[in-house]
């Protein structure tokens, strides 16, 4: 049965938007104590796409910003090697 994915990633900098974070019900100070590193985030998410997805193809459907930081965060982590990829700017 598919499950969807669900994590909660430590923080890359102290930027943030408080009132974002305020409606997802998180802190920031929770998320550096709690969260998980964002490389270890990228692996458990490609072993994720990997056990739903089977034999199939994934497509990823993201704004190219998403694209770039995923990239950003873990550069092994290849997205146009694991997805077929659709981005749109609106």
């Amino acid at each position: 049965m598919w499950k969807p994915f669900y994590i909660e990633i430590q923080p890359l900098s102290d930027n943030y938007v408080k009132e974002a974070l305020e409606i997802a019900g998180l802190s920031m100070q929770e998320l550096k104590l709690k969260g998980t590193a964002p490389k270890e985030c990228m692996k458990k998410f490609a072993d994720w796409i990997a056990k739903v997805s089977g034999d199939k193809k994934p497509i990823f459907v993201a704004s190219p910003i998403l694209v770039i930081t995923i990239t950003r965060i873990c550069p092994q982590f290849s997205i146009r090697k694991m997805f077929s990829i659709s981005m749109r700017w609106d």
